[in-house]
This record gives C-alpha cells, structure tokens and sequence, in this order.
C-alpha cells in the first residue's frame, strides 16, 4: 500500500511541476510581449517590403465548349458530298468512306480536339479538362501583370488560334476539291479522247469495207437485213451505202457514253462547293475571358498572416531562449 501511494505523490508532483512549467512559459512571454511585439512588426514590415517589391500575376480565365451544331452543318453537306463524289470511283467492297461519315457531331468533336490541342500548345496557356470523359468544356486561364493584360491577351490566344485553325481547315477542304476538278477536268479528257479514237476506228473500218465492196463491184446490199452485221461482212452493204455512211460518220460527233455526263455532273456539283470561314467557329464560349478583380499572386493577406506568426514565433523563441541562458548563468553563479 505504501509504495502505491507513493506512485501516486510522485505522479501528482509531476503534474503539478508541468503545469508549473506551463505556466512559468505563459509569464515568460507575457513578461518579452514587448519583444515578441517588436519582433512581429519587423516581419510585418519583411512582408510588407516584399508585398511592394514583387509583381503581382493577375490571371484571366475563359470556359470553352464545343462550337454549335448549326454552323457545321454547311460544311458536313460539303465534305459528305465531295467524299461521295470519290467513292463513286470505287467498288463497293474497297470503298473506305461511306456517304454521312461526316455528319455535324463528328465535325464538332474533330474541330475542337483540333483547337484544344493547338491552344496547349502555347506556353502561356494553362487548360484544365472540366468533365474528363467528354473532354470538354475547357477552362483557360493566361497570367499577366496586370487584370486588363491578362483579360486581352487571353482572347488574343484564343482567337489566334481560332482563326489559324480556320485558315488551315477551309484550306485543306479547298484543297481536295481541287484536286477532285483536276481528276474529273483528267477524266473527261481521257474519256472525251477514247471516244474519238473509238470514232476515228469506225471510219477506218467502213473505209475499209468500201474498199472491198468496189473490188467485188458490190454497188447496192445484198443483205435482206442488217442486225447482226459485222466489221468483216459491212461490204455486202455496197458502195453506194458505206459512200453515204462514210460522209454521216465524218460530220457525226464522237458518241459520247453515260460515264462521260456523269463525271461532268459530278464535276459542276464540285464547282457549286463554297467553303468560306464565315460563321465557322472551332469552339463556343460558355464564358469569356473575366477582368480579375485581385490578383491571383502574391496574396496579400495571407503573406501577412504568415509574417505575423512567423515573428510571434521568433519573439517567443527569443524570449524563450533569453531567460534559458539567464538561469544557466545564475546556476553556474550558485556553483
């Protein structure tokens, strides 16, 4: 029993020495508050001297969404009808794109994959992805030294990279549509030509039959009917027929086939194609580019919290170590 009580006198004693020390620490500060005072008003006037020093970073942010589906509309019917125009020239089995492929929606989702990836590409451009799953919408943010340069050079980068992306889609567009009048203006020379050869070799085989009909003194047909009548047997015509056939032919346009008007059908729908960069919008703003109203950084206040706890805590500390020393010298005295 005794040695629990005296556990116990021993507990109570050290107990009562914290709460002593607590207490002695508390009259140790109060007694330095005019240095721990001091000291937080030179780290004040620290921050205060840093706060005027450093540049301020003013940030402006814009959210951006996928352009609207009207406008694309235009140019889904243009690329739809140009890349049918190509699959006209391919089988069935080994055409690749299909009439519709490109429909509004996946202009929309091309466009802006297109305009987020080159407005990343700037240096000065932070982008955050709001909803990761749809890729979009964007939120843009650009920091400059003031609320207005920040606001203005945002929509400078946006609307630069907005209209250079643009110029290179309408380009690409205008450029297979000419390169598809250049294959058809090729196709009809092509066919225009084989038609005329095709001409030219019909001639040149009723010549040739006339040929034969005067060395075989054959002046009138002697075929009661003519369907199945080959290039060998048109002399049993007569030269009285192939002369008239012969003077036909000659002054006869080359017989032009269906293939030949299909392709310059196809050739004036591609003349009737207009891409032009009006209305053609790689994104839609959900809001524009904001005017800050404070700076993103420094932030004023909390640089001055800071600075004041961290002087309170230099002042006690000071405090603190002063009157350590003071009781070694006095215990070193007593020895």
């Amino acid at each position: 029993m005794s040695q629990k009580n005296k556990t116990n006198i021993e507990q109570f004693e050290s107990g009562k020495d914290d709460e002593l020390d607590l207490l002695d620490i508390i009259f140790q500060l109060w007694k330095g508050k005019w240095i721990i005072t001091a000291t937080i008003i030179v780290s004040l006037a620290g921050a205060g001297i840093y706060l005027a020093s450093a540049k301020s970073k003013w940030v402006s942010t814009a959210i951006l969404t996928q352009p609207d589906a009207g406008p694309m509309a235009y140019y889904s019917a243009i690329l739809n009808q140009l890349y049918t125009l190509n699959d006209t020239d391919r089988s069935d089995a080994s055409a690749q794109v299909q009439p519709g492929q490109f429909s509004a929606g996946i202009l929309q989702q091309n466009l802006f994959s297109r305009f987020s990836a080159s407005l990343s590409a700037l240096p000065s451009v932070d982008i955050k992805v709001t909803d990761k799953m749809l890729n979009y919408p964007l939120n843009i943010s650009l920091s400059a030294d003031s609320a207005t340069h920040a606001q203005a050079q945002l929509s400078h980068a946006i609307q630069q990279v907005s209209a250079s992306l643009v110029n290179d889609y309408l380009s690409e567009i205008k450029a297979n549509i000419i390169a598809k009048q250049r294959e058809l203006t090729a196709s009809l020379a092509a066919q225009k030509n084989i038609a005329e050869q095709r001409h030219e070799h019909r001639l040149e085989v009723i010549r040739y039959a006339l040929k034969i009909a005067e060395a075989s003194e054959i002046t009138s047909s002697q075929l009661n009917q003519v369907e199945n009548l080959s290039d060998d047997t048109l002399y049993l015509l007569g030269t009285n027929a192939l002369s008239a056939m012969i003077a036909n032919e000659s002054n006869k346009p080359p017989v032009l086939d269906k293939q030949y008007f299909d392709t310059q059908t196809q050739l004036l729908a591609l003349s009737q194609l207009k891409p032009d960069a009006k209305n053609l919008q790689p994104f839609t703003y959900v809001t524009q580019p904001d005017l800050p109203a404070a700076p993103a950084s420094p932030k004023k206040s909390l640089v001055l919290l800071l600075a004041a706890i961290l002087g309170a805590i230099a002042g006690s500390a000071i405090v603190i170590g002063r009157n350590v020393v003071a009781d070694y010298r006095l215990r070193k005295r007593a020895e």
